[in-house]
């Protein structure tokens, strides 16, 4: 949701990699039952829908919270938050990033190291394979560009941590809807991103978790949204006329959003990107 220019955080040592939430979850599938007449998209075991099915989703009484740990108190009661504790303890974990995140940690987690290459604001490439070679990115601004740089060999979390937050500090709303492939509203799938930005600045990103569709046809989503400052990323429930229970129309999703001024829809895919 913030611009590269303003998310140029330090990185420190507090980063914790698969930090453990406290209460008990339940999976999407568990938590959110498809509305009547309607059924989830097929999903191989390996795929990233599956993956994202397999995400836990706090209790109902579990708040968003920010990077600094206290709790947002402005979202509806209704909000449903997803156990993803913060990677970071700075204000960089917004709305593109976990769109970012969810990708990479999919990818990497079965072994689909090679699908971890995006490109940054500025249309350089950051790849993972490379990264993990000790080819690292470093931004120089005498040429206002990223330059490689030498380190040793590491595929390790910390190292994974490390192209994580460089990839975070560097990309944004802007990026994905530049670099990642433009798909159609009849072909969004689980995993997909709306990205609103009209300016190449500010903007927000919004990611779909769950599809379902009934005989007919007609879809409806759940859709996850990271923020600004960096909160726990959460999803809302669908007012009425906009969809059912948690679940979206694309059309009832883009009501509900209009309020915030984000602007136009763009669909994009980290399917077949780059």
């Amino acid at each position: 949701m913030t611009s590269f220019l303003i998310r140029q955080t330090v990185f420190a040592a507090v980063a914790v990699f698969g930090m453990t939430a406290v209460a008990t979850a339940a999976n999407v599938v568990e938590t959110f039952s498809a509305p009547a007449g309607y059924t989830r998209v097929a999903a191989d075991s390996g795929s990233f829908t599956h993956y994202l099915r397999q995400l836990n989703i706090l209790p109902d009484t579990a708040k968003v919270r920010r990077f600094d740990g206290s709790a947002v108190t402005s979202w509806p009661r209704s909000v449903r938050v997803l156990d993803l504790p913060f990677l970071f303890h700075s204000d960089l974990e917004q709305c593109a990033d976990v769109g970012y995140r969810l990708f990479s940690d999919y990818a990497r987690s079965t072994g689909l190291d090679s699908l971890l290459h995006f490109k940054l604001q500025n249309g350089q490439a950051i790849y993972w394979n490379r990264w993990k070679r000790g080819k690292h990115l470093r931004y120089d601004a005498r040429h206002d560009r990223h330059i490689t740089t030498g380190a040793s060999p590491d595929s390790s979390d910390g190292a994974y941590l490390n192209f994580l937050h460089y990839l975070f500090q560097w990309t944004g709303s802007a990026a994905m809807k530049a670099y990642l492939k433009p798909v159609a509203e009849d072909q969004l799938q689980p995993g997909d991103v709306i990205v609103q930005n009209t300016t190449g600045g500010m903007g927000h990103v919004s990611i779909i978790i769950d599809k379902c569709v009934n005989l007919r046809g007609d879809a409806l989503y759940l859709i996850a949204n990271g923020w600004t400052p960096a909160q726990t990323p959460f999803i809302w429930k669908a007012e009425e006329g906009n969809g059912s229970g948690y679940w979206f129309t694309i059309a009832g999703y883009r009501r509900h959003l209009a309020p915030f001024n984000f602007g136009p829809f763009s669909l994009r895919s980290f399917r077949q990107s780059n």
